[in-house]
């Protein structure tokens, strides 16, 4: 998996020493607080805080009286390798928009729509690390990026697309990846796999129709780049999903 995502309860008075987790991680709490302390310095996480971790950072944790509630969120290498910029230590935030998108991230997980709840985590911890918690996203990179999911099958030009947003096409694909953690052409190949994820869950619909409809020029195509992102071929899944 490129994202797991769980949650968590902790006891009143656990203590958790030396703790750390192997990759960039987010904690979102929902309710009771701890306190972290890094390098002799004392951070309260209470409802409402959203803590960004890089890879290996060692901390102890202590919880508060009433217990706490919240939600990990760990990346995997592979997805985190597109953002322009990574932690390189503890970020901790109760912004109010912070919290909205950690909120969104949860509902579309449970929803099954892994690729948005990827989306929502990825851009959080890029507007993190970028100090842009004060800002949206810039207006023509969403209208950019809502245009890229408007339809499945079009075949896609970076340079006509930066064109009608009036950037410069390398202006444009920067400006994504570091907002987004993929270039314009992998976010768009992985939004296209996720929603043929969902029918061949959902539908009996043929394989290679599935590949048409999703802008994959024929079914090995498809099922070669279906392969590289869920780590199965269609077939597969559509197997195992019917059995369940």
């Amino acid at each position: 998996m490129a994202m797991e995502l769980e949650h968590f309860t902790l006891n009143r008075g656990t203590r958790l020493q030396g703790h750390g987790h192997n990759t960039l991680h987010i904690c979102m709490v929902q309710s009771g607080d701890f306190v972290e302390v890094i390098g002799g310095v004392e951070k309260n996480c209470g409802r409402g805080a959203v803590r960004i971790s890089p890879s290996n950072t060692i901390h102890d944790l202590f919880v508060g009286s009433e217990g706490v509630a919240g939600t990990i969120i760990e990346f995997s290498d592979r997805l985190t390798h597109g953002l322009a910029t990574l932690p390189k230590s503890l970020l901790f935030y109760t912004d109010d928009n912070l919290r909205r998108v950690s909120e969104s991230i949860v509902a579309a997980w449970e929803a099954e729509d892994k690729f948005m709840a990827e989306d929502a985590a990825l851009e959080l911890a890029a507007r993190a690390v970028n100090s842009k918690l004060d800002k949206a996203v810039p207006h023509w990179l969403g209208e950019f990026k809502e245009e890229l999911r408007s339809d499945t099958c079009r075949v896609y030009s970076l340079a006509v697309s930066a064109e009608r947003v009036n950037r410069h096409r390398s202006h444009l694909a920067r400006s994504f990846r570091t907002w987004y953690g993929r270039s314009p052409g992998a976010y768009l190949r992985a939004y296209r796999l996720s929603l043929a994820k969902q029918i061949l869950r959902t539908t009996e619909q043929p394989i290679a129709q599935v590949a048409l409809e999703f802008g994959f020029t024929d079914q090995a195509h498809f099922s070669k780049a279906f392969r590289h992102e869920f780590g199965t071929t269609p077939l597969s899944y559509r197997k195992l999903t019917h059995q369940v």
